[in-house]
């Protein structure tokens, strides 16, 4: 699934009222990395379509997600993904409203 779909169905979802988390992996090729070994779980981030990014009643547009590694904890996703490589994202739950 590209990075805009995944969007499109987090802000989905939450019209709905519907809580959704996803999870994003990024690549190790990503050129703004000092290192290109990381794990599979160093590289993965986790978050709900409760962020902000996906809330058009905010006014920010943070993007707040949590290291699956624990390397990193929590990252403010908005001021990177658009120089990190993104190898996969995928929408892992959806809970009913």
């Amino acid at each position: 699934m590209k990075f805009s779909e995944m969007c499109d169905k987090m802000r989905e979802y939450y019209s709905q009222g519907k809580t959704a988390c996803a999870k994003i992996v990024f690549s190790n090729d990503t050129p703004a990395w000092d290192r290109h070994d990381y794990s599979e779980s160093e590289r993965t981030y986790t978050f709900s379509n409760q962020e902000k990014y996906f809330r058009p009643d905010c006014i920010g547009n943070s993007l707040y997600a949590h290291c699956e590694g624990e390397v990193f904890g929590l990252v403010r996703l908005d001021w990177y993904i658009d120089n990190w490589v993104i190898e996969s994202c995928e929408i892992t739950s959806v809970k009913p409203a």
